[in-house]
């Protein structure tokens, strides 16, 4: 019988990732949508004078243990900012159904040295947030690596 439960046991247990390999398949998830991300934002430029704006995907961002790993469809890709019309599924039609390894959210500016935009992702692991950003224009400062996110 203890070896039944064993094999029963062993047979349904799933080792998650570590931070740094959830890390590691969140920045690989990027790379993989970054190139389509600056095309769209690049093209929605040259039709609109400014860069697209997206709000937070998802209302709860997905929460990854070293037990579980809990991608998730977006649920808030039909919402948008006051000064926008355009949504996430406006501008990323084939996101609809995709589960997400982490929230995105994508912030414009305008700024003294010039228009560009911060796209940052967001990932709970072992109830810990974190977050990372891409910028692309002239504050290259907004860029930054992985952090703890204080809420």
């Amino acid at each position: 019988m203890r070896i039944l439960i064993a094999l029963l046991l062993s047979a349904f247990s799933v080792e998650a990732a570590t931070l740094a390999q959830l890390r590691t398949r969140v920045d690989a998830w990027l790379a993989d949508k970054w190139p389509i991300v600056v095309s769209r934002q690049e093209t929605y430029f040259g039709n609109h004078g400014r860069y697209w704006q997206g709000l937070l995907t998802h209302t709860n961002i997905p929460a990854h243990t070293t037990a579980s790993d809990s991608d998730s469809v977006a649920d808030r890709l039909t919402t948008t900012p006051n000064d926008q019309t355009e949504t996430w599924l406006n501008v990323f039609a084939e996101w609809q159904l995709e589960a997400f390894p982490a929230a995105v959210k994508v912030d414009a500016y305008d700024g003294p040295d010039g228009k560009g935009f911060v796209a940052t992702i967001f990932i709970r692991h072992n109830g810990t947030l974190y977050s990372r950003s891409q910028a692309v224009g002239p504050e290259t400062w907004a860029t930054r690596a992985w952090r703890v996110v204080t809420e």
